[in-house]
């Protein structure tokens, strides 16, 4: 039996392969479960829930499982660029605060909290990036059956909140407002605001016409869920990103011939447009934005934080003083409540530009489906008048948009044939 020895070092390599792929998607159900959970932050223990609990077991699994080597995605890299460059920022913003303030500003403790936050969603990041745990097509359908019944769920327990104020002990309505499951209006408002327009761009991923029907009408509810919340954010952000869609929709092309002449001629003309508009109206606009922010800025407390906080972050304008909570507010230090102002404050005038160059990345990099425009305009919205910087659900969306943004780009591509 010459081929003896070769044969069966061939059948163990290819039984290892085996080994190794079962092990990539055990991980990948891990992770599966771990999202499911992240949304609703009533299911916490303190700081850690399931979703983070699985998330951290998933973590160790794909350690042992791919002995320490990354083999990241590049569609993913300006998310590892990004807190990879804050959160060095954030340590140098800490150094300065340390060496030269004398750690006199920050509430304590939030230092601490905000930096394993970040840490933890960078670890996330990186799992979800991994192009062995998640291969091209593999990512798609992930984030597509996430996002699904991340629409079955909400959809639930939208329905039980027609007539039950909770279930089980955790609360699904905050008054009358939808918050389910969560600690915070803002913690679901933000998701459903976006998700209306994730799921309206995952209906072209379905063959069967019974399940397009189904995530359409959960794209539709969302933005209703979004709307009775309660939150201004929200509201801004289902119109803001509807509007956003829309305008892409009509004035971008992102392929066809003569798309480059006709996408110059579009912004051209709604620029010219958008400059008489403002030249014309510059009073009524500022006068209506004035009194829009100060009807939904209950006792100035917004105006104030935003001013204090600048003024402060001014202090140490190149890279800020570190995480945790640094806006001036009653004696004492606050959070911004603003994800510009926070990073500002935490990473400075650096940070700032790197936020900057990470949105316009992923705006690039979605630019082809006026849906997941919208849902990232939507985004924006809490990232001007809220805190996302601490939200991993927000970031699985924002990583799941990036994803799916570049299979819709082939339009016959990766579709879901059966109704599963």
């Amino acid at each position: 039996m010459p081929f003896a020895g070769p044969a069966q070092g061939y059948c163990r390599c290819r039984n290892w392969s085996l080994i190794l792929i079962i092990s990539y998607r055990s991980v990948r159900a891990l992770l599966f479960l771990a999202m499911l959970f992240i949304p609703f932050t009533s299911l916490r223990f303190g700081i850690l829930g399931f979703g983070e609990i699985f998330i951290l077991i998933s973590l160790v699994c794909f350690l042992y499982v791919g002995r320490g080597r990354l083999n990241l995605d590049v569609r993913l890299q300006p998310f590892l660029w990004f807190w990879v460059s804050f959160l060095v920022l954030s340590i140098l913003g800490l150094l300065v605060n340390a060496f030269f303030f004398g750690l006199q500003s920050g509430r304590p403790g939030t230092g601490l909290f905000d930096f394993a936050s970040y840490f933890f969603i960078l670890m996330s990041v990186v799992l979800l990036a991994d192009r062995k745990l998640f291969p091209q097509g593999v990512s798609e359908k992930f984030f597509r059956d996430l996002f699904f019944l991340w629409g079955v769920l909400f959809s639930v327990l939208y329905f039980l909140s027609l007539f039950y104020s909770s279930i089980l002990g955790f609360s699904l309505r905050y008054h009358h407002f939808y918050s389910p499951l969560v600690n915070n209006v803002h913690q679901a408002a933000s998701i459903t605001c976006s998700m209306a327009f994730v799921m309206l761009s995952v209906v072209r991923f379905y063959s069967s016409l019974f399940m397009r029907v189904l995530a359409f009408l959960m794209g539709l509810l969302f933005a209703r869920m979004a709307l009775e919340s309660g939150s201004t954010k929200a509201l801004m952000g289902v119109v803001v990103g509807g509007c956003v869609a829309v305008f892409f929709l009509i004035f971008y092309r992102s392929k066809g011939v003569g798309k480059l002449y006709f996408n110059l001629m579009a912004l051209g003309g709604v620029a010219i447009f958008g400059m008489a508009f403002v030249s014309m109206y510059h009073s009524e606009i500022l006068s209506f934005g004035v009194q829009f922010f100060t009807e939904n800025d209950g006792s100035s407390a917004r105006e104030s934080l935003y001013l204090n906080g600048f003024n402060h972050g001014l202090r140490s304008f190149l890279v800020g003083f570190g995480p945790g909570s640094h806006t001036p507010y009653s004696g004492g230090f606050s959070d911004a409540h603003n994800s510009i102002l926070t990073v500002f404050l935490q990473g400075g005038f650096l940070g700032v530009l790197v936020l900057v160059y990470f949105f316009s990345r992923l705006l690039f990099l979605v630019r082809g489906n006026f849906f997941l425009i919208g849902a990232l305009a939507a985004i924006l919205m809490y990232v001007i008048g809220g805190d996302i910087l601490r939200r991993l659900p927000i970031w699985v969306i924002l990583v799941g948009i990036g994803y799916l943004s570049q299979s819709l780009q082939d339009p016959n591509g990766s579709r879901i044939r059966s109704g599963g």
